[in-house]
């Protein structure tokens, strides 16, 4: 009975973090930003690359500011992407290590796109244990 239950938990566990590759209100701290400018390529879809994945839009016309929006993550931490939204201002979306997020969005290609990292502390998260201490530890 406790490894069906560990079975379904860990496949519920990976369906929630699945379902959050791409989850809109992510904050953007004022340190630790990459910026990158989209560039219209000839095939007519906006990128905009930067060190950890890239940004792409596509629009339906030159003209048009909503069209669909892909977000990749190619490094290992969880980043917040943020791009300008002609009207709402800064939109930010969570994106997970490795994954590929695409939304519809408008967004202005004018603008830069602003990836914010992590801040990664040099301290040791593990507790320490008192190996002279009897029982559970």
């Amino acid at each position: 009975m406790q490894l069906q239950c560990t079975i379904v938990l860990s496949f519920l566990a990976t369906a929630i973090n699945a379902a959050l590759t791409c989850v809109e209100g992510a904050p953007l701290p004022e340190n630790h930003q990459e910026r990158s400018y989209f560039s219209r390529q000839p095939n007519g879809i906006y990128v905009a690359s930067f060190s950890e994945g890239y940004a792409n839009f596509v629009a339906p016309s030159l003209a048009s500011k909503e069209g669909v929006l892909e977000i990749a993550n190619q490094g290992v931490l969880r980043l917040s992407v943020c791009v300008l939204h002609p009207t709402e201002g800064l939109m930010c979306y969570w994106v997970n290590s490795g994954d590929i997020c695409e939304t519809n969005a408008s967004v202005d290609t004018n603008w830069n796109v602003k990836v914010s990292y992590p801040i990664i502390s040099g301290t040791s998260c593990k507790k320490p244990v008192n190996v002279n201490k009897s029982g559970p530890v």
